[in-house]
């Protein structure tokens, strides 16, 4: 068990994704670990909730059809990035003082019973999926 390999995967083209995703999924099975693929998450909370758990995460980018400002923020809330060299990795403390500037007074409380851990990594997505959907994020952004 490898702890946790959290990667962002900015690509250009369909080519490119279909390249670099087989490659992801079996180095990760080959160290014994869960692979999941996200998108479309808070990364920071990932980095944070699965630390030490065991998984390997990618989250897919379609650098095509997202804003610059979120092509950059990827960078600086993943650890790796594959196919690219250099980090703009933030430490998540600091990224979140960031974007909390730009956040709402308060959210509502989240779904209690949905633990980060190997084993019940199927039971996370429904979770946040529902809790995103209860903030009022529409159908197609879950």
């Amino acid at each position: 068990m490898t702890g946790l390999v959290h990667q962002a995967l900015r690509y250009r083209s369909e080519d490119e994704f279909l390249y670099a995703t087989p490659e992801f999924v079996s180095d990760g099975l080959d160290a014994g670990d869960a692979v999941l693929a996200v998108v479309a998450v808070p990364n920071l909370a990932l980095n944070v909730a699965f630390a030490g758990s065991g998984h390997w995460i990618l989250c897919p980018y379609d650098t095509r059809t997202l804003p610059e400002a979120v092509v950059h923020g990827v960078a600086r809330a993943h650890p790796e990035l594959v196919h690219e060299r250099g980090s703009a990795y933030t430490d998540p403390a600091v990224f979140s003082t960031e974007c909390d500037a730009h956040r709402p007074d308060r959210l509502p409380a989240g779904p209690d019973g949905s633990p980060f851990s190997r084993g019940r990594s199927a039971t996370v997505r429904p979770a946040l999926t529902a809790y995103a959907r209860r903030l009022g994020l529409p159908e197609q952004r879950t």
